[in-house]
């Protein structure tokens, strides 16, 4: 029987080698033939090999220079891991089995390996997992690594690879131990008889390396108390490219050279069974290794043992009781390490306040009593910047006094506390007899007075938001009411206050990911539509429509019913998840098709955030809208906030650039909190400006505030805007407003027959 280690199979004749390129592509592609698959490992070694050395010139250059910088410590730690992986499972470990798997059939006097298919699932698995190891170190993902995704990336792409070695090594145990022609082991070639030693080690102790990734990975994708985190991933899978476990790369190459020994020599080996049992101790040694750390893992206890008198043994049982000691000290740091953090958590260490944790712990006994009370949110503005320009130390000296200002809002209250939250955000817990809207403002001026004497040459100070709860309401709910609160405060870009709707029927989305899904499914769902209000002139006669998208949510009192919650409710969330543009481009499209249908409306005006028009793509989407719909857009009026106009102002020109081809109009809504800068807004071609309903609240005859809307007004009429006031209550209101220039108004005045 004639044996072929050239890659095709025994008996091919030279006719069927003659083939085309693509064909032998093919025939690589799918080759389940040992030489082939052999050539295939130790050629991707070699690429591993030059990966290595590389890496190994630029550690040796830091190494060199103590204080060199070639690398930054984070990437020496990445380098070096990717630089042991490397070696082991890139070079050593494939390069070793690819001698076995390309020479075994020979030495045995075999077709091919036994389950051939396995070892070619093992070549490509193994190709591919090495390739996301790789990528993974590129993304800071390793051991230690930065990046939580790519740290998984590594995870699973060790346990391919060692799925992939595994697997090589049963098609290689199989093989000696099935393809023996009626040999015992003791007579086959100290080379198989090496491949065997290597295979049945890899197969006891790599599902072992496996089960470990399991752990780690769920422990990092959880609590990262019980192994550590990424910081730790060596600790607990840095036996596999240490002694002894790398004595099995080794054995492969013993025997080759004593096989080597004997062909040299021409006659039989001397020694033959001291060289096979000296092969089969580095067995026992891997296994004893594994079995301690799966020991270790499975029974979650590190003990050691007393050292043999046996001297073969005594080396084993001392490394082993290293390691022991080594991983008893790694847990008692953490545990000391976590002790601590657990400590510093309950206190900000710049400010003495509550942290986060201790606060919520107030929040939650609070919800848990009768009673109810008040929840207010400070969010402190250009803390970076300030820390930027003046340093941490002013810095901290602001944030100090500042913390000194929001916790007296609760002075005189004895179950009042106060926490800071995170960099910017401090919360104050206040009792159900305060009234949080009166200390909020007071509270906004102080803290407006600190900022001018840290910082005089900063503009925003401070959003405070507040909303008021009930006994037995679930925390995030709570949380979600007041974030949606000072969102909707800051999303104004002056400082101010803002307070929650207490509509406890509405079933609010409680958490980021949440808001994602309720936003994901409206669009998916198309459960959307406008809101329309009517905007008449002063003299009753019906200017135009105005529009406001709104959104479904279940109705939180179990009837099933569906509530709407309006723009304001869902806008600034939506904007902070970069979604305002596909809510507004839907809105667009249901606002064209309105148009279509009424045509008695005189026109529509649509609120768009400025958002929206800064994002990518959105102008264009327009259009396309635009086009299809012709006939209804010179009735169609883009309304944008004045906050988001003087945020956007670049990209909101050169929308109103291109929108204006198509005879639509632009106007300003909620004007008036940023007088002084009106000047960008005359480059824009305003239709008109819409007051902003807080500038009128309390209107009177004769008073400083009727002095600004008449400003406002008279400015307005210079710039060839007109003026229309936004939900004007009462017809004393609406009277005024008539003098001071107003063209027209919206709001529950027209329900009153004004």
């Amino acid at each position: 029987m004639s044996i072929s280690v050239s890659g095709a199979p025994s008996g091919a004749t030279p006719s069927s080698l003659a083939t085309s390129p693509l064909q032998r592509l093919a025939g690589w592609l799918t080759t389940i033939h040992h030489a082939t698959l052999g050539v295939s490992l130790l050629v991707a070694s070699a690429v591993w090999l030059v990966v290595v050395t590389a890496i190994g010139v630029v550690l040796g250059f830091e190494r060199f220079d103590a204080g060199g910088t070639v690398v930054d410590a984070d990437a020496f730690v990445q380098l070096f891991s990717l630089h042991r992986f490397a070696l082991v499972f890139g070079v050593a470990g494939p390069a070793m089995l690819g001698l076995v798997v390309w020479s075994l059939p020979a030495q045995l006097q075999a077709a091919n390996l036994s389950l051939p298919r396995l070892a070619a699932f093992g070549w490509w698995s193994w190709l591919v997992g090495s390739a996301i190891v790789l990528v993974s170190y590129l993304g800071n993902g390793g051991p230690g690594g930065g990046d939580a995704q790519y740290v998984e990336t590594y995870l699973l792409g060790l346990g391919i690879v060692l799925v992939a070695l595994a697997v090589i090594a049963v098609s290689v145990a199989a093989t000696v131990l099935t393809r023996r022609n009626g040999r015992a082991l003791g007579e086959v070639p100290v080379g198989a008889f090496a491949a065997l030693v290597t295979a049945l080690g890899l197969v006891l102790t790599l599902p072992v390396a496996l089960g470990t990734i399991i752990y780690v990975w769920l422990d990092y994708v959880n609590a990262r108390v019980a192994f550590g985190g990424a910081d730790l991933i060596d600790a607990w899978l840095g036996w596999v490219v240490r002694e002894p476990h790398t004595l099995l790369v080794v054995v492969p190459a013993l025997g080759v050279l004593a096989d080597a020994v004997v062909r040299t020599a021409k006659g039989r080996q001397p020694l033959r069974g001291v060289v096979l049992v000296g092969v089969g101790i580095s067995l026992s040694v891997v296994a004893s290794s594994v079995t301690q750390q799966a020991h270790a893992l499975s029974q979650r206890r590190f003990i050691t043992m007393d050292v043999p008198s046996v001297p073969e043994l005594r080396p084993l049982v001392m490394a082993m009781n290293s390691m022991v000691e080594r991983l008893k000290s790694l847990l008692e740091t953490e545990a000391a390490r976590l002790d601590r953090l657990r400590q510093a958590e309950s206190s900000d260490a710049v400010t003495g306040l509550p942290s986060r944790m201790a606060f919520f712990q107030s929040l939650q006994q609070t919800l848990e009593t009768p009673g109810g009370g008040f929840i207010v949110i400070a969010r402190l503005a250009n803390l970076r910047t300030m820390n930027r320009l003046l340093g941490r130390e002013h810095t901290d000296a602001y944030l100090q006094a500042a913390a000194q200002a929001i916790e007296r809002l609760g002075h005189g209250f004895e179950q009042a506390s106060c926490g800071r939250l995170n960099g910017s955000d401090f919360a104050v817990l206040l009792p159900a007899h305060a009234a949080p809207d009166g200390h909020a403002t007071h509270c906004l001026r102080v803290l407006q007075s600190l900022r001018q004497q840290h910082w005089p040459q900063g503009d925003n100070t401070a959003w405070l938001g507040w909303c008021r709860f009930q006994a037995g309401e679930a925390l995030d709910a709570v949380m979600a009411r007041v974030d949606l609160a000072l969102a909707a405060a800051e999303a104004d870009m002056a400082d101010g206050v803002r307070q929650a709707d207490h509509a406890r029927h509405i079933d609010l989305p409680r958490s980021t990911a949440q808001w994602q899904a309720f936003i994901d499914q409206a669009i998916a769902q198309r459960k959307l539509r406008l809101a329309f209000s009517p905007v008449q002139s002063l003299d009753g006669l019906p200017l135009m429509q105005e529009a406001t998208l709104m959104l479904p949510t279940v109705r939180g009192d179990g009837s099933g019913r569906t509530s709407w919650l309006n723009a304001g409710q869902f806008m600034p969330v939506a904007q902070r998840l970069l979604r305002s543009a596909e809510l507004d481009t839907a809105s667009l499209q249901i606002a064209l098709k309105t148009l279509a249908t009424h045509l008695e409306w005189p026109a529509l005006a649509l609120h768009i955030s400025g958002a929206s028009i800064a994002s990518p793509g959105f102008t264009h989407a327009v259009l396309d809208q635009l086009d299809a719909h012709r006939a209804g857009t010179p009735r169609l009026i883009f309304q944008v906030s004045e906050s988001g106009a003087l945020a956007h102002h670049a990209a909101l020109k050169e929308f109103c650039r291109v929108v204006f081809t198509r005879q639509c109009r632009l106007a300003i809504s909620h004007y008036g909190r940023h007088f002084s800068e009106v000047t960008p807004l005359s480059e824009l071609g305003l239709s008109f400006l819409q007051l902003d309903a807080r500038m009128f609240v309390d209107l009177q005859p004769e008073s400083a505030n009727t002095d600004y809307v008449r400003g406002v007004c008279t400015l307005a009429r210079n710039m060839g805007w007109h003026v229309l006031a936004h939900e004007v209550e009462t017809p004393e209101q609406l009277a005024i407003l008539r003098d001071l220039g107003v063209s027209g108004a919206s709001g529950p005045v027209w329900a009153l027959g004004a």
